[in-house]
């Protein structure tokens, strides 16, 4: 329709709304991401590790819980996600570590990691998984939700990761041909090695979302972000 618009691009937005093929392209450009495996050949997991079950093209943590972590091939737990989504799901193998959401903005000088900021899950019990799945985001009530920080402090020691974590979140930028604002999520292990979790394009900017919090941290007021965001148009 030739009308501009603000953020990422149709195609952006439809390749890294397909988390398989987002996997893909970041396996395709060296890009580190956990290993997968497609509905259809999901017999193939492995007794001895762990993976988490997703949809496929859910956002915003739909379809995830902490029964979505399965050691192997748990047939009950893969027939609900079967019934739910049909083949429109995967396992994913499951970095037990830290999260990070890494937003990046557009500005006059090219694209800006924001500070980082890691989400803490705070006195978790030994038995519950440390995700951010649909509890964790959006049921105020629950232990999940009360229990996940985010935080922007880091020390000294992780300024390695920090930088290894920029130069990937910039290729990402890069290869996804990303434009104003987006977010990518990370799961880094025990060994401080990076895994991209998805791609997010577009992600919310809403005053209670991570990547305002970002603009604010980073010395960015949000009218400013906003106006870097309207100077990179899409046609």
């Amino acid at each position: 329709m030739k009308i501009p618009y603000t953020g990422c691009g149709v195609d952006s937005i439809f390749i890294t709304a397909n988390k398989i093929l987002t996997k893909q392209i970041l396996a395709s450009n060296n890009i580190p991401t956990a290993k997968w495996f497609e509905a259809k050949e999901i017999e193939k997991l492995e007794q001895n590790k762990t993976y988490i079950l997703k949809p496929l093209f859910e956002d915003a943590s739909v379809g995830i819980s902490k029964k979505s972590i399965v050691q192997g091939y748990q047939k009950n737990i893969v027939d609900e996600y079967r019934d739910n989504y049909k083949h429109h799901f995967f396992a994913e193998e499951f970095i037990d570590g830290r999260e990070f959401n890494i937003s990046v903005l557009s500005t006059p000088w090219g694209a800006k990691m924001l500070s980082p900021a890691e989400i803490k899950f705070v006195d978790f019990p030994q038995d519950m998984p440390k995700i951010l799945d649909y509890a964790a985001k959006w049921d105020e009530e629950t232990f999940e939700y009360k229990h996940t920080v985010r935080t922007f402090d880091f020390s000294e020691s992780d300024q390695a990761l920090l930088n290894e974590i920029e130069t990937i979140v910039l290729k990402c930028w890069q290869v996804f041909n990303l434009h104003g604002y987006a977010r990518v999520d990370f799961r880094v292990d025990n060994n401080h090695r990076p895994y991209v979790l998805e791609i997010n394009a577009n992600p919310c900017i809403s005053e209670d979302s991570g990547f305002y919090a970002a603009c604010l941290h980073s010395g960015i007021d949000f009218q400013t972000a906003v106006s870097y965001i309207l100077k990179d148009l899409n046609y």
